[in-house]
Formats: C-alpha cells, sequence, structure tokens
C-alpha cells in the first residue's frame, strides 16, 4: 500500500464537506510532520504534487565519517551516502523516501489521529465563524429524525445540528419529520476537546418570540414599534407590552395585520400557545388595566416598599385575572415586577 492509499483509508470523507483540496492537502501534510517530528533528533520533509495529489515523505539523515555512526536514524556513513548521492560530502544533510506503512503501528494511529483531528478542527473553524454571525437570530430547519429527548435537524448548508427537548416543551407531537420550523441560536462555541463546533438551539427562549415578531412585522424590525417586554410560559401563553413612536401607528393593530395575517403566521410556529399584545402606558394604572384585559377594577392600592399591589373586584371577574392554572396572573406579576394581591368586594 502506497502512502496516498494509507492516507486514504485514515479519513472519513463523508463527514467531510466545504473543504478544498488543496487546503486539506495541506492540513495533511501539517499532521503528518507534527507527529514524525515530535523527536527533536530526527526529521521528515513532506512535498506535495498538487496536480496528482501525490505525497512524497522523506527522512532526513546527516552523512558521517566511515565508522563513525553514532546514531543510525538520523545519520548515514559516507560510503553508503555516496551510492545514490554521487556529490554529497561529510557533514551534508540528505534525504530519503520513507513509506508510511514501514512505521511503526503507534506511529501510524498518532498521524491517523491527528490527520483527523485537524481536517474536523479546520471544519469546525468554518462553521463556528459562519454560526457566531448569527447568534441571537432564527434560523428555518428541517426536521430529520425525532427521538425521545431530541431532534435532528438540517439546516440550508446540510449541517445536522440537534434540539433537546427540555421540561418548558409540552408538545413534542407538534414537530414533523420533513416539514421545516424556525430554531433561535441561542450560543455557538469551539469545544477543542471533542474537536466540535457546539451549536445550542432553542424555542423557549423571549428571543425566539423577538426575532418571530421582527420577521413578520417590518415596523418592530424597523424600530417604529419597541418592544417593552416579553414575558413567556413557553407552550402556553405568551405576553408581549408594545409601544409605538410614530402616533399615527397603532401598535396592536399593525402587530395583528389585516384579518389577522402576522400574527396568525407567529401563532402557526408557536402551535397552541397563545399569545396577549398589550399596549404599553407611562398611566401605571391605565397599564395595569390593559393588562388584565380591562377588567373592572375598583381600586389598584400599591406598596412599593414589599413590591406588592393589591386589586379590588368583582368576586366573577376573579377567575379571568388569575386565569387556567394561575397562569395569566403570573405572567402579570412577571411584567410588572409586583407581587399581584386579589381582593374581592
Amino acid at each position: 500500500m502506497n502512502n496516498n492509499n494509507l492516507i486514504n483509508s485514515f479519513i472519513n470523507y463523508k463527514n467531510i464537506k466545504n473543504i478544498d483540496i488543496k487546503k486539506m492537502l495541506l492540513i495533511i501534510k501539517k499532521s503528518i510532520l507534527e507527529i514524525l517530528n515530535k523527536n527533536k533528533e530526527l526529521k521528515y520533509n513532506i512535498y506535495i504534487n498538487f496536480n496528482k495529489c501525490n505525497f512524497i515523505i522523506k527522512k532526513v539523515y546527516l552523512v558521517v565519517n566511515n565508522y563513525n555512526l553514532k546514531n543510525k536514524y538520523n545519520q548515514i556513513l559516507y560510503y553508503k551516502a555516496k551510492k545514490k548521492f554521487y556529490n554529497c560530502k561529510v557533514g551534508d544533510l540528505i534525504e530519503k523516501k520513507i513509506k508510511l506503512k514501514n512505521l511503526n503501528r503507534k506511529k501510524i494511529f498518532f498521524i491517523k489521529k491527528n490527520i483527523n483531528k485537524n481536517i474536523y478542527n479546520k471544519l469546525n473553524k468554518n462553521k463556528y465563524k459562519k454560526y457566531i454571525k448569527i447568534k441571537g437570530k432564527i434560523i428555518r430547519v428541517e426536521i430529520i429524525n425525532i427521538f425521545k429527548k431530541y431532534l435532528i435537524v438540517k439546516d440550508k448548508y446540510n449541517n445536522e445540528l440537534f434540539y433537546f427537548f427540555d421540561y418548558k416543551d409540552i408538545n413534542k407531537k407538534f414537530f414533523i419529520i420533513g416539514n421545516f420550523y424556525f430554531f433561535l441560536i441561542k450560543n455557538v462555541f469551539l469545544d477543542i476537546k471533542l474537536y466540535k463546533t457546539i451549536i445550542l438551539l432553542s424555542r423557549n427562549d423571549n428571543l425566539f418570540i423577538e426575532n418571530l415578531l421582527k420577521k413578520e412585522i417590518p415596523e418592530i424590525l424597523d424600530g417604529i414599534i419597541v418592544i417593552i417586554k416579553i414575558v413567556r410560559i413557553p407552550g402556553i401563553k405568551t405576553k408581549i407590552v408594545l409601544y409605538s413612536n410614530d402616533k399615527n401607528i397603532d401598535a396592536i393593530g399593525s402587530c395583528i395585520g389585516i384579518k389577522g395575517s402576522r400574527i396568525n403566521n407567529i401563532l402557526k410556529e408557536l402551535d397552541k400557545e397563545k399569545i396577549d399584545l398589550i399596549e404599553y402606558s407611562k398611566d401605571f394604572n391605565l397599564y395595569i388595566n390593559r393588562l388584565f384585559n380591562n377588567i373592572k377594577i375598583f381600586n389598584i392600592k400599591i406598596e412599593e416598599k414589599n413590591k406588592k399591589i393589591k386589586l379590588f373586584l368583582n368576586k366573577s371577574d376573579i377567575s379571568k385575572v388569575i386565569g387556567k392554572n394561575g397562569n395569566n396572573i403570573r405572567l402579570c406579576s412577571l411584567l410588572l415586577n409586583y407581587k399581584i394581591i386579589i381582593n374581592s368586594i
């Protein structure tokens, strides 16, 4: 087996995409030399024919006087060197071709490992550069496979990514193999030990909702409508507080769209999750009324020290304010940063 065939047997070409052949050859050269030249007493050179993609590996020897051989691994006697290199002299450095297969098994194993490590490092750096640019943004991916604890998805570059379910993922049956969904690139980092780019995907982060709104509503993307705050129980309910910088543009109406065209696209992506849109007001009492869909509140008492708000309302409206499983009042508390206490009159 020649050098090229042996090197080809080391590499898993199925996982190698989007890499230039010349760059790959240089990576292979560097990887082999890193192992062969680890011993400082030995020196190797590698020559590449880029047209034929051939590797020639040569070991360097020092020509020494006859009968003065001290190290057979890096020295050669003058009379032996003279047979192939007629013009050589004592003290010259000469190169002899070697075959990788003639090296010991340990060296071959480390060469194989180093080649794959350096190739994957190169690929992962390219992958890292692509994804770090879009960190905090959403991407559209195809579902390839669904497992109990995670999904395998594929992006437009044909990279396979993983989405791990967490306790917030309520409706896992929403995902169908072959369908396309949006995911947030929450974080991107290089794992040097595993030689991998780790990409964390999310659909539960508030930034996911913000990106969906920017995608569907140009006024938010342009900064005319501002998102003040988003609070969410993933898969159940989201409350979004909005404010319009332009008096002529209705923040809530712009987000809903004609016949609900804009908000419906977001609701489809979120499956059964409900969305409440609330217009922000500097008038605190008016803002509280808007949070509770203008349910009649007879009195509002604010305790700044204890961070509490007491609401006085009809007994028949208490269940509406609290909401199913207390979700409505919990989200309103998060929006206000106050504990809400309900009192009936």
